[in-house]
Protein backbone atom coordinates (compact mmCIF):
# COMPACT_ATOMS: atom_id res chain seq x y z
CA UNK A 1 0.00 0.00 0.00
CA UNK A 2 2.85 2.23 0.77
CA UNK A 3 4.46 1.88 -2.79
CA UNK A 4 1.20 2.18 -4.05
CA UNK A 5 0.42 5.96 -3.24
CA UNK A 6 4.60 6.68 -3.73
CA UNK A 7 4.33 5.59 -7.22
CA UNK A 8 0.55 7.57 -7.21
CA UNK A 9 2.61 11.02 -5.91
CA UNK A 10 5.70 10.35 -8.63
CA UNK A 11 2.42 10.14 -11.21
CA UNK A 12 0.87 13.60 -10.07
CA UNK A 13 3.90 15.00 -9.91
CA UNK A 14 5.05 14.06 -13.28
CA UNK A 15 1.46 15.19 -14.46
CA UNK A 16 2.03 18.58 -13.00
CA UNK A 17 5.33 19.41 -14.35
CA UNK A 18 4.08 18.31 -17.42
CA UNK A 19 0.89 20.60 -17.89
CA UNK A 20 3.26 23.43 -16.46
CA UNK A 21 6.00 22.81 -19.34
CA UNK A 22 2.93 22.60 -21.56
CA UNK A 23 2.10 26.38 -20.74
CA UNK A 24 5.26 27.62 -22.19
CA UNK A 25 5.71 28.13 -25.93
CA UNK A 26 9.09 28.20 -27.55
CA UNK A 27 10.20 31.02 -30.39
CA UNK A 28 13.49 30.30 -31.86
CA UNK A 29 15.40 33.74 -31.99
CA UNK A 30 18.92 34.50 -32.46
CA UNK A 31 21.62 32.43 -31.57
CA UNK A 32 19.83 29.61 -31.68
CA UNK A 33 18.79 30.99 -28.04
CA UNK A 34 15.02 30.00 -27.77
CA UNK A 35 12.49 32.22 -26.06
CA UNK A 36 9.35 30.68 -23.53
CA UNK A 37 6.61 32.62 -23.02
CA UNK A 38 3.11 31.69 -21.50
CA UNK A 39 0.46 30.61 -23.79
CA UNK A 40 -1.34 33.50 -25.45
CA UNK A 41 2.07 36.27 -25.27
CA UNK A 42 2.39 36.19 -28.48
CA UNK A 43 3.20 39.95 -28.37
CA UNK A 44 5.39 39.72 -25.20
CA UNK A 45 7.55 37.14 -27.39
CA UNK A 46 7.81 38.86 -30.86
CA UNK A 47 9.15 42.25 -29.04
CA UNK A 48 11.74 39.99 -27.28
CA UNK A 49 12.67 38.65 -30.51
CA UNK A 50 13.32 41.63 -32.21
CA UNK A 51 15.52 42.86 -29.43
CA UNK A 52 17.34 39.51 -29.48
CA UNK A 53 18.24 40.20 -33.08
CA UNK A 54 20.04 43.46 -32.06
CA UNK A 55 21.39 42.78 -28.26
CA UNK A 56 22.84 39.38 -28.84
CA UNK A 57 25.44 39.53 -32.20
CA UNK A 58 26.67 43.31 -30.29
CA UNK A 59 27.08 41.69 -26.47
CA UNK A 60 28.44 38.80 -28.33
CA UNK A 61 31.16 40.88 -29.81
CA UNK A 62 31.98 42.87 -27.21
CA UNK A 63 32.77 39.49 -25.54
CA UNK A 64 34.64 37.99 -28.11
CA UNK A 65 32.05 35.20 -28.23
CA UNK A 66 31.98 33.68 -31.64
CA UNK A 67 29.77 31.12 -31.64
CA UNK A 68 26.85 31.39 -28.85
CA UNK A 69 25.85 28.07 -27.27
CA UNK A 70 21.87 28.06 -27.37
CA UNK A 71 20.24 29.01 -23.97
CA UNK A 72 16.33 29.05 -23.24
CA UNK A 73 14.65 32.50 -21.99
CA UNK A 74 11.80 32.50 -19.72
CA UNK A 75 9.96 35.54 -20.03
CA UNK A 76 7.14 36.11 -17.49
CA UNK A 77 4.50 38.41 -17.96
CA UNK A 78 3.12 38.18 -14.32
CA UNK A 79 5.63 39.75 -11.54
CA UNK A 80 4.28 37.45 -9.15
CA UNK A 81 5.26 34.42 -11.39
CA UNK A 82 8.74 35.70 -11.73
CA UNK A 83 8.83 35.93 -7.79
CA UNK A 84 7.85 32.47 -7.20
CA UNK A 85 10.58 31.15 -9.62
CA UNK A 86 13.54 33.82 -9.68
CA UNK A 87 13.28 33.97 -5.94
CA UNK A 88 11.97 36.89 -3.99
CA UNK A 89 13.83 40.18 -4.14
CA UNK A 90 12.33 43.35 -4.42
CA UNK A 91 14.35 45.26 -7.58
CA UNK A 92 14.78 42.02 -9.44
CA UNK A 93 14.29 42.22 -12.94
CA UNK A 94 16.01 39.46 -13.82
CA UNK A 95 18.57 36.03 -13.94
CA UNK A 96 21.39 34.97 -15.52
CA UNK A 97 22.00 31.24 -14.14
CA UNK A 98 25.37 29.65 -14.04
CA UNK A 99 26.58 26.87 -15.98
CA UNK A 100 23.72 26.50 -18.43
CA UNK A 101 23.09 30.25 -18.58
CA UNK A 102 19.25 30.08 -18.76
CA UNK A 103 17.86 33.83 -18.54
CA UNK A 104 14.13 34.02 -16.35
CA UNK A 105 12.81 37.38 -17.13
CA UNK A 106 10.28 39.87 -15.70
CA UNK A 107 9.25 41.13 -19.30
CA UNK A 108 5.49 42.09 -17.39
CA UNK A 109 6.47 46.21 -18.16
CA UNK A 110 5.13 47.13 -14.80
CA UNK A 111 8.61 48.37 -13.89
CA UNK A 112 9.88 49.58 -17.56
CA UNK A 113 11.40 48.36 -20.19
CA UNK A 114 12.85 45.05 -20.88
CA UNK A 115 15.77 45.80 -23.28
CA UNK A 116 17.94 46.94 -20.62
CA UNK A 117 17.90 44.03 -18.17
CA UNK A 118 17.37 41.30 -21.46
CA UNK A 119 21.28 42.90 -22.10
CA UNK A 120 21.99 42.97 -18.74
CA UNK A 121 21.36 39.32 -18.67
CA UNK A 122 22.88 38.31 -22.02
CA UNK A 123 25.79 39.80 -20.65
CA UNK A 124 26.25 37.56 -18.09
CA UNK A 125 25.26 34.46 -20.08
CA UNK A 126 27.93 35.13 -22.30
CA UNK A 127 30.36 35.90 -20.12
CA UNK A 128 30.00 32.83 -18.97
CA UNK A 129 30.07 30.86 -22.48
CA UNK A 130 33.37 32.93 -22.71
CA UNK A 131 34.91 31.86 -19.69
CA UNK A 132 33.92 29.26 -18.57
CA UNK A 133 35.25 27.53 -15.57
CA UNK A 134 37.69 30.79 -15.72
CA UNK A 135 34.44 32.75 -14.30
CA UNK A 136 35.32 32.46 -10.88
CA UNK A 137 38.57 34.72 -11.51
CA UNK A 138 36.60 37.70 -12.26
CA UNK A 139 35.43 39.60 -9.51
CA UNK A 140 31.36 39.55 -9.41
CA UNK A 141 31.64 43.41 -8.94
CA UNK A 142 33.35 43.76 -12.34
CA UNK A 143 31.26 41.08 -13.81
CA UNK A 144 28.30 43.44 -12.99
CA UNK A 145 29.66 46.69 -14.18
CA UNK A 146 30.50 44.73 -17.65
CA UNK A 147 26.61 44.07 -17.33
CA UNK A 148 25.60 47.11 -16.40
CA UNK A 149 27.81 49.08 -19.20
CA UNK A 150 26.70 46.62 -22.61
CA UNK A 151 23.11 47.36 -20.95
CA UNK A 152 23.27 50.58 -20.14
CA UNK A 153 26.68 52.50 -20.96
CA UNK A 154 27.55 55.34 -19.26
CA UNK A 155 28.96 58.54 -21.76
CA UNK A 156 31.65 60.13 -20.56
CA UNK A 157 29.64 63.60 -20.28
CA UNK A 158 28.04 61.41 -17.20
CA UNK A 159 30.61 59.83 -15.58
CA UNK A 160 31.20 63.09 -13.18
CA UNK A 161 27.59 62.71 -12.46
CA UNK A 162 27.44 58.78 -11.51
CA UNK A 163 30.33 59.92 -9.45
CA UNK A 164 28.18 62.47 -7.08
CA UNK A 165 25.63 60.34 -6.63
CA UNK A 166 28.00 57.48 -5.14
CA UNK A 167 29.82 60.07 -3.35
CA UNK A 168 26.87 60.87 -1.06
CA UNK A 169 27.55 58.15 0.94
CA UNK A 170 31.32 57.83 -0.19
CA UNK A 171 33.36 56.00 -2.26
CA UNK A 172 32.96 52.12 -1.82
CA UNK A 173 36.80 50.30 -1.06
CA UNK A 174 37.37 47.30 -3.47
CA UNK A 175 36.41 44.94 -0.53
CA UNK A 176 32.76 46.64 -0.40
CA UNK A 177 32.21 46.58 -4.05
CA UNK A 178 32.92 42.76 -3.57
CA UNK A 179 30.48 42.13 -0.87
CA UNK A 180 27.70 44.17 -2.30
CA UNK A 181 26.48 41.59 -4.62
CA UNK A 182 24.23 39.98 -4.59
CA UNK A 183 22.55 41.57 -1.85
CA UNK A 184 24.72 43.33 0.31
CA UNK A 185 24.35 46.65 2.39
CA UNK A 186 25.57 48.73 -0.38
CA UNK A 187 24.95 46.87 -3.32
CA UNK A 188 22.36 49.91 -5.40
CA UNK A 189 26.22 52.17 -4.95
CA UNK A 190 27.96 49.11 -6.10
CA UNK A 191 26.01 48.84 -8.98
CA UNK A 192 26.36 52.44 -9.96
CA UNK A 193 29.95 52.49 -9.20
CA UNK A 194 30.87 49.86 -11.07
CA UNK A 195 29.34 50.60 -14.06
CA UNK A 196 30.62 53.99 -14.00
CA UNK A 197 34.62 52.37 -13.36
CA UNK A 198 34.26 50.17 -16.79
CA UNK A 199 33.18 53.25 -18.33
CA UNK A 200 35.63 55.11 -17.27
CA UNK A 201 38.23 52.08 -18.28
CA UNK A 202 36.58 51.97 -21.56
CA UNK A 203 37.32 55.63 -22.46
CA UNK A 204 40.83 55.80 -20.76
CA UNK A 205 42.04 52.66 -22.69
CA UNK A 206 39.80 51.88 -25.56
CA UNK A 207 39.05 48.25 -25.65
CA UNK A 208 40.39 46.92 -21.92
CA UNK A 209 37.24 44.95 -21.43
CA UNK A 210 37.46 42.78 -24.18
CA UNK A 211 41.24 42.51 -23.71
CA UNK A 212 40.42 41.81 -19.96
CA UNK A 213 38.40 38.98 -20.99
CA UNK A 214 40.70 37.52 -23.60
CA UNK A 215 43.08 37.27 -21.14
CA UNK A 216 41.11 35.48 -18.87
CA UNK A 217 39.60 33.45 -20.70
CA UNK A 218 43.33 32.15 -21.51
CA UNK A 219 43.91 31.40 -18.03
CA UNK A 220 45.41 34.42 -16.71
CA UNK A 221 44.46 35.74 -12.97
CA UNK A 222 42.58 39.00 -13.00
CA UNK A 223 45.23 41.22 -11.24
CA UNK A 224 47.65 39.82 -14.56
CA UNK A 225 44.71 40.04 -17.21
CA UNK A 226 43.69 43.73 -16.06
CA UNK A 227 48.06 44.47 -16.36
CA UNK A 228 47.60 43.55 -19.87
CA UNK A 229 44.24 44.90 -20.76
CA UNK A 230 45.26 48.34 -19.65
CA UNK A 231 48.37 48.40 -17.66
CA UNK A 232 46.61 48.90 -14.79
CA UNK A 233 46.58 47.82 -10.72
CA UNK A 234 42.76 47.45 -9.35
CA UNK A 235 44.06 49.83 -7.31
CA UNK A 236 45.05 52.38 -9.92
CA UNK A 237 41.86 51.46 -11.40
CA UNK A 238 40.02 52.96 -8.30
CA UNK A 239 42.61 55.67 -8.21
CA UNK A 240 42.38 56.80 -11.45
CA UNK A 241 38.72 56.55 -11.78
CA UNK A 242 38.23 58.97 -8.28
CA UNK A 243 39.44 61.95 -10.28
CA UNK A 244 36.60 62.23 -11.90
CA UNK A 245 35.18 63.43 -8.81
CA UNK A 246 34.97 67.14 -8.56
CA UNK A 247 37.31 68.32 -5.56
CA UNK A 248 34.50 70.10 -3.74
CA UNK A 249 33.48 66.56 -3.12
CA UNK A 250 36.28 65.55 -1.87
CA UNK A 251 36.58 68.33 0.28
CA UNK A 252 33.03 68.20 1.53
CA UNK A 253 33.86 64.42 2.58
CA UNK A 254 36.23 65.66 4.75
CA UNK A 255 34.58 68.36 5.98
CA UNK A 256 31.67 66.18 6.96
CA UNK A 257 34.26 64.59 10.10
CA UNK A 258 33.10 65.78 13.16
CA UNK A 259 37.18 66.26 14.41
CA UNK A 260 36.80 69.45 11.68
CA UNK A 261 33.28 70.17 12.00
CA UNK A 262 33.64 72.60 15.03
CA UNK A 263 36.88 74.90 13.91
CA UNK A 264 34.66 75.12 10.37
CA UNK A 265 31.72 76.20 11.72
CA UNK A 266 33.98 78.99 13.89
CA UNK A 267 35.63 79.82 10.68
CA UNK A 268 32.21 80.59 9.14
CA UNK A 269 31.09 82.26 12.08
CA UNK A 270 33.94 84.68 11.82
CA UNK A 271 33.52 84.94 7.97
CA UNK A 272 29.94 85.90 8.28
CA UNK A 273 30.81 88.35 11.44
CA UNK A 274 33.37 89.84 9.03
CA UNK A 275 31.43 90.70 6.08
CA UNK A 276 28.27 92.09 8.14
CA UNK A 277 31.06 94.78 9.86
CA UNK A 278 31.77 95.40 6.22
CA UNK A 279 28.35 96.31 5.02
CA UNK A 280 27.61 98.32 8.28
CA UNK A 281 30.75 100.20 7.76
CA UNK A 282 30.09 100.77 3.95
CA UNK A 283 26.49 101.79 4.65
CA UNK A 284 28.22 104.36 7.27
CA UNK A 285 30.47 105.82 4.36
CA UNK A 286 27.36 106.06 2.19
CA UNK A 287 25.60 108.20 4.90
CA UNK A 288 28.33 110.34 5.06
CA UNK A 289 29.03 110.85 1.52
CA UNK A 290 25.91 112.23 0.89
CA UNK A 291 25.37 110.37 -2.26
CA UNK A 292 27.37 112.87 -3.69
CA UNK A 293 30.58 112.33 -5.87
CA UNK A 294 32.63 109.09 -5.73
CA UNK A 295 34.18 108.19 -2.15
CA UNK A 296 38.04 108.28 -2.37
CA UNK A 297 38.06 105.94 0.84
CA UNK A 298 37.08 102.95 -1.84
CA UNK A 299 36.46 99.33 0.04
CA UNK A 300 37.73 96.28 -2.56
CA UNK A 301 35.19 92.89 -1.75
CA UNK A 302 37.28 90.44 0.42
CA UNK A 303 37.57 87.28 -0.90
CA UNK A 304 37.08 84.14 0.90
CA UNK A 305 39.21 81.50 0.83
CA UNK A 306 38.27 78.95 -2.31
CA UNK A 307 37.19 76.32 -0.43
CA UNK A 308 34.90 78.41 1.32
CA UNK A 309 33.60 80.34 -2.10
CA UNK A 310 32.53 77.38 -3.11
CA UNK A 311 30.59 76.10 -0.32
Amino acid sequence: MRMLRIAWLLVCLAAGVSLAAADWVGYPAAGGTVIYARSGQEQTARNLLAEMREELPRIAGKLGVTAVTPFPIYAYTSRAEFYRDAGRQPDLLGQSRWPGGEIYLDASGSMGPTRRVLAHELTHSLLDQRLGLHIVSLPTWVNEGIAGHLSDPVSRSQLAGVSRIIHRDGVLSLSELEHAFPAGQYRDAAYLQSRSMIAWLEWKHPGAVRRLVDELAAGQYFDEALKVAAGLTVEDWLAGWQQNVPALLIWLTYLASPVVYAPLALILAWVALRRLLRKRVDEMDEDENDGGGESDNRHTEERLPPLLDDM
